[in-house]
């Protein structure tokens, strides 16, 4: 007798059946080592381990999602057809072009990764839950193998959000933008009339680019709260049960990644949901609204702001001041918000006596290819670089070509252009469903004129020229960022970090080519913008 075996690991493997319904005979698994004689007596120390593994064939689950999948996708590439069709025809275009395509696969990136998004979280949510329910075993943690397909859905997940904020970013700093001034001078020098106002209302603007209803410095601290300083991060062990405060004496299994995915999404969502509603409920209604407040600056100041997203579509903002002028000084203007408070004068809407100031616009060829005209008169000239004396020869063509703008959009709105009629309504119950407006350019050709639409907006889709209108889709990237880093670093405060980094980075990126945009399309040198 030369060495002596014992057993280093014993592994004993459960082996689940028809969805936890049964479970197989047990299978031993033993791993032998060995000791010599001359080992015996010294005091030497072996460690052995004792392991119990349960398994289950998640073949069909695996499947499942991937039908689940198939089919979403199925009908998101039918919606990503309407919402192109629907684009087709706000751009004003007559063929199906390299644009239309290309707009069509943008569609398709944002909705599919939604599905992606979707999936990847419900099958998170639905393992931690029957995974960690007490009672029978009814679920187990899939093998690396077989966790391969959730892996998938976390990468292509976070890929593909990322380009759909990319794509918001690049299309929101790219608008058609106009700040209308109503003033009329005191005088008869045109010259009289301040610049002011507009730059005031520009910078107001610029800072509410980058709004949102969730501040996410806030919620990324309060995720972190809960998942390190609460301990909710030891529900992702993976063994059932929980234990959020575990001694180092007691055996604590190792984290799984779809657990993690789980409860970190857990938190997200409460976390946001609750500032969200006291925002909305509470601080919206009795301390805040930026948007309103905006809407009231554009009346205060007699500004009028003129939106295109697209080629014949956007949103206008009325700010025409019922008193007529707001160049006044201080006691001025309080008399006239106090006759205005007391329903002594005019409404602040674009129609007789209506409040109604938020607009969705689509406006016709014939409109869109004037203001084409006269705002590329100035825009070539913003963009030459010449030396100082034509420089000052440029900036008084300049002056007039934006003059030329502001009086024909204001002629516009005036109806003072009989041959640029427009029509104000409602929508209906299927253009609010669908998000869309049923008269197109072709119908109007039919006719013997054209004519634009002014829909009142009560809902104020005018946010969705700011990240505030696309709340839903930067809280599915912050989330899918910080799901992503966690998954494959395990570690929730790298998440935070590089979350928190990333949608700074795109904070800036939207703040900068906003204000360049800005510049670029309202005749407002960038460095007036703060």
């Amino acid at each position: 007798l030369r060495n002596i075996h014992y057993a280093k690991t014993i592994k004993i493997l459960n082996i689940l059946s028809n969805g936890g319904a049964y479970m197989q005979p047990p299978v031993i698994v033993i791993e032998y080592d060995e000791l010599t004689l001359s080992d015996i007596g010294k005091g030497t120390l072996v460690e052995i381990t004792f392991e119990t593994e349960y398994r289950m064939n998640l073949d069909s689950h695996i499947r499942d999602v991937w039908i689940a999948i198939g089919v979403l996708c199925g009908l998101g590439i039918i919606l990503a057809l309407i919402q192109t069709c629907i684009w087709h025809s706000r751009a004003g275009k007559q063929i199906i072009d390299l644009g239309t395509i290309g707009k069509f696969l943008l569609y398709i990136i944002h909705i599919v990764g939604t599905i992606f998004f979707i999936v990847m979280v419900g099958v998170s949510l639905w393992w931690l839950i029957f995974f960690k329910r007490p009672g029978s075993a009814f679920l187990v943690i899939p093998t690396s193998i077989q966790q391969t397909s959730f892996t998938v859905l976390v990468v292509v997940t976070f890929i593909l959000k990322s380009l759909d904020i990319l794509h918001i970013i690049i299309r929101q700093s790219n608008i058609d933008i106009f700040f209308m001034d109503w003033e009329k001078p005191k005088s008869n020098d045109i010259t009289d009339v301040s610049v002011w106002r507009t730059y005031f209302v520009a910078n107001e603007y610029s800072e509410l680019q980058t709004f949102r209803r969730v501040n996410s410095t806030f919620h990324i601290i309060a995720v972190l709260f809960f998942l390190k300083v609460i301990n909710l991060e030891n529900v992702a062990t993976a063994q059932p049960g929980t234990n959020l405060f575990p001694s180092s004496s007691n055996y604590n299994a190792d984290y799984n990644g779809i657990l993690r995915v789980g409860i970190a999404f857990s938190m997200w969502l409460a976390t946001a949901l609750v500032q969200y509603l006291v925002y909305v409920i509470f601080y919206q209604r009795f301390v805040e609204d930026r948007i309103i407040n905006f809407i009231d600056l554009c009346s205060v100041s007699n500004i009028s702001v003129f939106i295109l997203m697209d080629n014949q579509y956007g949103y206008y903002i009325h700010g025409r001041s019922p008193h007529g002028i707001t160049d006044v000084d201080m006691k001025e203007m309080m008399i006239n918000l106090e006759r205005e408070s007391q329903a002594n004068s005019g409404r602040r809407g674009l129609e007789t006596n209506s409040d109604d100031q938020i607009f969705i616009i689509k406006v016709d060829r014939p409109v869109r290819s004037q203001y084409d005209l006269l705002l590329r008169s100035y825009q070539h000239r913003i963009l030459t670089r010449v030396n100082k004396k034509i420089e000052e020869r440029e900036s008084e063509i300049l002056l007039v070509s934006y003059r030329g703008l502001n009086e024909f959009l204001c002629a516009f709105i005036n109806r003072s252009l009989p041959t640029y009629p427009y029509t104000i309504r409602h929508r209906n119950l299927f253009e609010n469903l669908l998000n869309c407006e049923f008269r197109t350019a072709n119908t109007s050709e039919l006719l013997d004129h054209t004519e634009s639409l002014f829909l009142i907006d009560h809902d104020r889709n005018f946010s969705k020229t700011i990240f505030a209108g696309y709340e839903n889709s930067l809280f599915i990237w912050n989330t899918a960022t910080f799901l992503f880093v966690d998954y494959f670093a395990s570690n929730y405060v790298l998440a935070a970090i590089i979350t928190y980094l990333l949608n700074l980075i795109a904070v800036q990126i939207r703040q900068s080519l906003g204000q360049q945009n800005l510049a670029k399309k309202t005749l407002i040198p960038k460095s007036f913008l703060i």
